[in-house]
This record gives C-alpha cells, sequence and structure tokens, in this order.
C-alpha cells in the first residue's frame, strides 16, 4: 500500500495492495452521490409540479421530504465513508511531505464545501419551495372563499331586493282594489230625495146649523166654538203630517251622509292597515337578511381561519427548514463571495444541462482565446463539479 501522484487527477492517491482505490473516497463503491439525488429529487418535483398542473392532482407539500431523507442518509454515508478515508490517510501519509498533506487537505475541504454549499442549497429550496407554496396556496382559498361567501352575500340580498319588490308590488295591488272598491260604492251610492207624497191641508167647511140659528136669533156661540175646534184640529193634524214628512227627510238623509262616513273612515282604515303591514312584513324581511347575512359573515371568517391556519403550517414549516440549514450549513452566503461561488459551482450540475452551459452561466466574460486556456483549466472546481478532468 502507498500514495503516488495521479497527473489526470492533480492529487496524490491511496493504491491499496490490489492496486485499485484512493484518498478520493468520493469513488468508493459505496460512495452516495448526492448531486445524482439532487437531480432526480429536482426532475420529479418538475414532474409534480405538472402533473397538478396538467391533471390536477393535488399538491403535496411534502414532495421533497423522501429526498431531504435520501440526502440524510447519504450524508451519514458518506461521512462514515470520509472517516474511514481520513483515518487510512492519516496513518498512511505519516512522513509524507508536507505539499502532499496539503494537496490532499485542500482537496477534502473542497469537497467538504461543495458538500456544505449542496446541503445549504438544498434547504434554502424547500424552504423557498415551501413558502411560494404557501403564498400561492393562500392566494388560491382567499379567491376561492371569497368567491363563495362573496356570492353567497350577494344572493342574499338580490333575494331580499326580490322580496321587497314583491311586497311593493302586492301592497300596490291590494291599495289599487281597497281604493278601487270605496269608489265602486261612492259612485253606486244615490242619494235619496225628499219625500214628496202629498200631504192634504184640511179644512172645516162652515156648520149650516150656524146659520139657522142666527135667522131664529138664537145664539151661536156654542156651534162657533165646535166649527172653531174643528178648524183648529183639521189645521193641526195638516200640520204634524207636514212636520213629519220633514223629519223623514232630515232622517234618511242624516243616515245616508252616516254611511258614507262610515264608508270614507272604513276605506282610511284599510289602507292604514295595508301600510302597517307592508311596514311589519319588510322589517321581517330586512331581520331574516340581517340574520342571514351574519352567518355568512361568520362562516366565512371560520372558513379563513381554517385556511390561514394550514397556511401558517407551510410557513412554520420553512422556517424551520431555514434555521436547521442555517445551524448545520450556515447562512446564505452573500452575493460575489467566495462561499456564493462554492455554492453556485456545487449546484451547477443540478441547475445546467452540461458543463459548457454551466461556465456560459456563470462565467459569461470568459474568452478561452484571450485567457489561453481551456474552461477545464480555467474553471477547474466547476469542472470537477461535472466529473471533468482538469489536467
Amino acid at each position: 500500500m502507498s500514495w503516488t501522484w495521479d497527473e489526470q487527477k492533480g492529487t496524490y492517491v491511496y493504491v491499496p495492495a490490489a492496486g485499485k482505490g484512493g484518498t478520493d473516497y468520493t469513488q468508493d463503491p459505496s460512495y452516495q452521490n448526492v448531486t445524482v439525488i439532487l437531480q432526480n429529487a429536482n426532475k420529479a418535483f418538475q414532474e409534480h409540479l405538472a402533473l397538478v398542473k396538467e391533471k390536477g392532482i393535488d399538491y403535496d407539500p411534502n414532495f421533497m421530504k423522501q429526498f431531504e431523507a435520501q440526502i440524510a442518509v447519504a450524508d451519514s454515508i458518506n461521512s462514515e465513508i470520509k472517516a474511514k478515508y481520513d483515518a487510512a490517510l492519516a496513518q498512511e501519509t505519516k512522513g509524507a511531505n508536507a505539499a502532499a498533506t496539503a494537496a490532499r487537505k485542500a482537496e477534502a475541504d473542497r469537497i467538504k464545501a461543495i458538500e456544505t454549499a449542496r446541503a445549504r442549497a438544498a434547504g434554502e429550496s424547500s424552504a423557498t419551495f415551501l413558502e411560494s407554496s404557501a403564498a400561492t396556496q393562500k392566494a388560491t382559498a382567499d379567491k376561492r372563499i371569497e368567491d363563495l361567501y362573496g356570492g353567497l352575500e350577494t344572493s342574499a340580498k338580490e333575494r331580499l331586493d326580490l322580496m321587497l319588490k314583491q311586497l311593493e308590488t302586492d301592497t300596490g295591488t291590494a291599495q289599487k282594489a281597497i281604493t278601487g272598491a270605496g269608489e265602486q260604492y261612492t259612485k253606486s251610492f244615490k242619494p235619496s230625495v225628499g219625500y214628496t207624497a202629498p200631504v192634504t191641508t184640511l179644512n172645516v167647511a162652515e156648520n149650516p146649523l150656524l146659520a139657522a140659528l142666527q135667522q131664529q136669533g138664537a145664539g151661536t156661540e156654542e156651534v162657533q166654538a165646535a166649527t172653531n175646534l174643528a178648524q183648529q184640529t183639521a189645521g193641526a193634524t195638516s200640520d204634524l203630517q207636514k212636520w213629519a214628512m220633514g223629519q223623514l227627510n232630515v232622517g234618511q238623509q242624516n243616515y245616508e251622509a252616516g254611511m258614507q262616513n262610515v264608508n270614507a273612515q272604513a276605506l282610511q282604515a284599510a289602507l292604514q292597515n295595508l301600510a302597517t303591514k307592508k311596514s311589519q312584513v319588510g322589517t321581517s324581511f330586512q331581520s331574516d337578511y340581517q340574520t342571514q347575512l351574519d352567518k355568512i359573515k361568520g362562516d366565512a371568517a371560520a372558513a379563513q381561519g381554517t385556511s390561514d391556519a394550514e397556511i401558517q403550517k407551510l410557513i412554520n414549516e420553512a422556517a424551520a427548514i431555514r434555521a436547521k440549514t442555517i445551524l448545520e450549513a450556515g447562512p446564505t452566503p452573500v452575493a460575489g463571495s467566495k462561499d456564493a461561488r462554492t455554492q453556485a459551482v456545487a449546484t451547477a450540475p443540478s441547475q445546467y444541462a452540461n458543463f459548457k452551459e454551466a461556465v456560459k452561466a456563470l462565467n459569461p466574460n470568459f474568452d478561452a482565446k484571450k485567457t489561453g486556456k481551456t474552461a477545464e483549466q480555467a474553471f477547474p472546481a466547476l469542472a470537477k463539479a461535472f466529473g471533468k478532468k482538469t489536467k
């Protein structure tokens, strides 16, 4: 067993007795390629989103957890492999020159930095996805709640307006019927005329006995008195008959006037009662509508609360993932920093189809002719991320 310089890899490699192997623990048969897992995760996630959009299946907020679990297992396996290789490296490099040790450490640090960057990117991606999903789901849920309960409020108002309109129509019809009945009564009423039955004026003729008594020189006082009495009685009887007829006329006219007054009062009372009933029914409609409206608003508030609680779960989960990512892999690096470059290189295989596209995206101003270097030589870390040789 010995260490030897590998020109292609640009590093010392560990050569066991069988002649295979090396210090690059990523070449170990048991090594778990996190890049492949990330690529598979992104591919599967895009397929899931397509099914959600095209087939209408339910969105799974926990979709990425299966890959997080795979990455966690892979990291654990890789850590054990690395520990074994580190132990072998420490055992076999005793006495090795400082340059070889520094080169091996640098490679180990590079790999560790790449893995840390990938883990951080995966955590950030998961958290961002959950936050984006929460925002999308909230917008969708809010619209559904508004459409449903807003529609119910509109329907309730339209129903109230229809009932009030019908009430107005019905009471208007009833009012016309009552007024028409009063007018018909007035038109059909024919007042009576004064009673014109002939009343005889009674007169008493001169008593013949009176003239005979006067011729004989006898007294006429008693006969004259009887005649006067008869004359007075006849006049009184005629007057009584005239007075009775006049009283009958007055009574009949008073009765007719009273009937017309009663009809007018009854008409007014009926109209007043109709107006009162209209007000009572209208108030009842308004009260029922307000009760309905209060219930709709209460149901809407309850639905909104339930929806917001579910959305908050996603937000909380995203916050927990971010906190865990920061604790284990550090915060999001500042744009333009070394750590930001390392993370961009580490995640390039899952972001770009090939090395050429990655070089173009991450180094848009690179010109091989001007620099006199190939892309692999100019960007060895990026080349290694894509499994390319740098020498």
